[in-house]
């Protein structure tokens, strides 16, 4: 499924809706971040930054929303660059800002599904992947060991609305 496609969208959708009667988890990852470590917004970027990361996971997530079990879970890997208290730089505009919206979704899907859904940004720690050149070099983590932290915070009894650091394994500052 590509987020950045609609149709793409509505075919995935059909896909669950014909083969699940229910969702337990959803999980929503895709992300991309195509002007990481740029200090300049560049409109296609930053179009195509926002259609992935938050009008592609709304969009997709929405009609989801009826499937999922009461006292199932929407969690939303996010990232610590979309934290408003954690902003000390000037780079990465589209990324940052997507999640922190990303974030804002969490916060408005936490309120509306109250008692029912529990709902949570997570940042999956600084992972060794292909979003950008340096983290394959730089990044603390394997994709397993984010996965693993991730899992082990679904385990967890957590409080929907919190934004938690799976790398550090404590909560994050919206």
């Amino acid at each position: 499924m590509d987020l950045s496609i609609p149709s793409s969208i509505e075919n995935a959708h059909k896909e669950i809706f014909n083969k699940f009667q229910h969702i337990d988890i959803l999980i929503n990852n895709a992300g991309i971040g195509s002007d990481l470590d740029t200090y300049i917004p560049e409109k296609k970027s930053f179009n195509q930054t926002f259609d992935v990361n938050v009008n592609g996971t709304v969009f997709f997530t929405e009609p989801l929303i009826e499937l999922i079990s009461k006292n199932g879970i929407i969690l939303n890997v996010s990232s610590k660059m979309g934290s408003l208290d954690a902003c000390e730089s000037a780079d990465s505009v589209a990324y940052r800002m997507s999640k922190s919206a990303l974030n804002m979704y969490t916060k408005i899907l936490t309120n509306r599904l109250k008692n029912k859904i529990r709902v949570a940004s997570i940042h999956p720690g600084w992972v060794r992947t292909t979003i950008i050149e340096s983290n394959i070099k730089n990044g603390r983590l394997t994709p397993e060991q984010s996965a693993e932290n991730i899992f082990t915070f679904i385990k967890r009894d957590f409080e929907s609305g919190l934004f938690w650091d799976s790398e550090n394994g404590t909560e994050l500052l919206w």
